[in-house]
């Protein structure tokens, strides 16, 4: 089954403001390559693998210097405490931990090998049937939620104090929450391209991290002018059988 058409997410009349006379051309992807998502900064790696202990070995070329700094804070962290960062690669995310950070440099090319050790996380099911509403419904309005700042209507598209907190966990059922895009976007105003690279990565944590999805079939984003197009599928975990949800 699919969509019969993309989600959007339009700016704010404030954003809209801000856009310049030149518009942006279109761009899209499907995937985020080999960008890596540590906490929030992003990185290009060279290599991702798992060990034979089954800790993630990151091999990542230094590519800038505020990339170097960001790294170098990163190595420097890690000894005093049991450093924990937010991971996203491609269509997979965790929380870890930074076992250790080295740097290789032959010929003056300097690398960071960092390896991560994930942290089991939780399998408890964050989603719940509602006042009518099945799983695989309220599923998809935490996604609409997260990814495009929708605040959920009831049935009688009216507001629902409860339904709001299920979906957000917040019991404000009128004011929007901060949208999960809008500082990459500030941070890549000038860089469309990384900005949904970024926004990507930052999306797939979330939706990982918050159980709202087991594995993502599909998660195509694209910019174009003022808005953000979002084509969007994933598989639930397995409650009563095999639930595919699909936005």
């Amino acid at each position: 089954m699919t969509s019969s058409k993309p989600i959007k997410e339009r700016k704010s009349s404030t954003n809209k403001s801000k856009t310049t006379a030149k518009p942006q051309t279109n761009q899209s992807i499907s995937s985020s390559g080999a960008w890596v998502l540590l906490d929030d900064n992003i990185f290009q790696s060279k290599s991702v693998s798992l060990d034979s202990n089954q800790k993630l070995v990151l091999h990542i070329p230094v590519r800038n210097a505020e990339q170097e700094a960001n790294l170098r804070q990163l190595k420097a962290h890690y000894h005093y405490s049991n450093r924990i960062v937010s991971y996203s690669y491609q269509n997979d995310a965790f929380t870890a931990q930074v076992e250790s950070v080295e740097i290789d440099s032959p010929e003056g090319k300097t690398s960071y090998i960092i390896t991560l050790k994930p942290i089991q996380q939780s399998n408890n099911f964050s989603i719940v049937n509602y006042n009518g509403y099945s799983i695989e419904e309220i599923a998809e309005l935490k996604i609409r939620s997260l990814l495009l700042n929708e605040i959920p209507k009831n049935k009688n598209n009216s507001n629902d104090s409860m339904l709001v907190c299920i979906i957000t966990g917040s019991n404000s059922s009128n004011t929007p929450q901060k949208s999960i895009f809008s500082d990459i976007r500030k941070k890549w105003k000038d860089q469309p391209k990384m900005f949904l690279i970024h926004a990507r990565l930052a999306a797939v944590h979330l939706l990982k991290s918050k159980n709202i999805v087991e594995h993502i079939l599909k998660f195509k984003i694209s910019h174009n002018k003022n808005v953000l197009y979002i084509d969007f599928s994933a598989k639930m975990q397995n409650i009563y059988g095999n639930q595919e949800q699909k936005q």
